[in-house]
């Protein structure tokens, strides 16, 4: 599996930052390799997500929330996927820990600070 594994700072308090990411239906609004978010299931959901010129299906399941702090989610379908985000105060905002491990056939969409549209 290609793995990612990066911090990113977000200019934005830990719960508004917990509630975005939470509120997965919304991902497309702040991250640009996210296209479409729909919930299929008690804490499932098909996400369709663009990177490198191709267009990606799967569906997740959440496998760990705690507040504020953390969730965790792996794929019950189409690219083989895991992942945790973890955040933390950090100044007037927030850090969040961003590890997602993927195996969709070699091509893994970069994550990087640009991705990211989170403000207060």
């Amino acid at each position: 599996m290609a793995r990612i594994d990066t911090n990113i700072f977000i200019n934005s308090p830990v719960n508004r930052c917990y509630d975005l990411w939470c509120n997965f239906e919304s991902m497309p609004k702040y991250f640009q390799h996210v296209k479409e978010v729909s919930k299929i299931g008690d804490n499932a959901y098909h996400f369709v997500v663009e990177g490198m010129g191709q267009k990606l299906e799967y569906d997740a399941k959440v496998t760990d929330m705690e507040p504020d702090r953390k969730v965790s989610w792996e794929s019950i379908s189409g690219i083989n996927n895991r992942g945790t985000a973890e955040l933390r105060p950090e100044g007037n905002g927030c850090r969040m820990h961003l590890i997602w491990e993927a195996q969709p056939g070699g091509q893994v969409a970069q994550v990087d600070r640009k991705s990211t549209r989170l403000n207060s």
